[in-house]
């Protein structure tokens, strides 16, 4: 009778075992599928992430090389602007009696000239930066953001 009892006892501590057990191991899949669907997110996140990031470097090698192209096509236009106006004011400064005007006219011209090509230079210059401290800001904001709690999130990288 009394072996009957130690192994009815054992039978329930078993039975109540299985049951923490089992109570656990749904706890622990409900978890998994957390996990599961919150890896899922980050992954998608990251695809996104990745795309914003290849747009942006599209956008940067697009915008130097807009900003070169203007640079090289406004130093073109300048130096046939200044040739085809040379013409002229050779022609001029050849006759003696022009010759003193016509130098003053293209000192005028010449300086005039170099002001609006410096200035539209300057112009270039200063709209690329703007645009390329905008995309460095655009990329900063699409840096990757941290997953899960605070207290397991990786260190962010140190900014260069």
């Amino acid at each position: 009778m009394v072996l009957e009892i130690a192994l009815a006892i054992a039978l329930l501590v078993t039975i109540g075992l299985l049951l923490v057990v089992g109570q656990r191991m749904l706890g622990l899949k409900t978890e998994l599928l957390r996990l599961e669907a919150d890896l899922e997110r980050a992954l998608a996140d990251g695809r996104h992430q990745a795309e914003r990031l290849a747009t942006l470097e599209k956008l940067r090698e697009a915008q130097a090389t807009a900003e070169q192209v203007i640079a090289a096509g406004g130093s073109v236009v300048r130096d046939v602007h200044k040739g085809i106006a040379s013409i002229p004011f050779d022609v001029l400064e050849s006759i003696p009696a022009t010759r003193d005007r016509a130098k003053a006219a293209r000192e005028i011209h010449d300086s005039i000239t170099e002001g609006v090509y410096g200035a539209l230079a300057g112009l270039n210059r200063a709209v690329g930066r703007e645009l390329r401290k905008g995309l460095k800001t655009a990329g900063e904001d699409a840096e990757p953001k941290p997953v899960g709690p605070p207290d397991q999130r990786p260190e962010p990288p140190p900014k260069r």
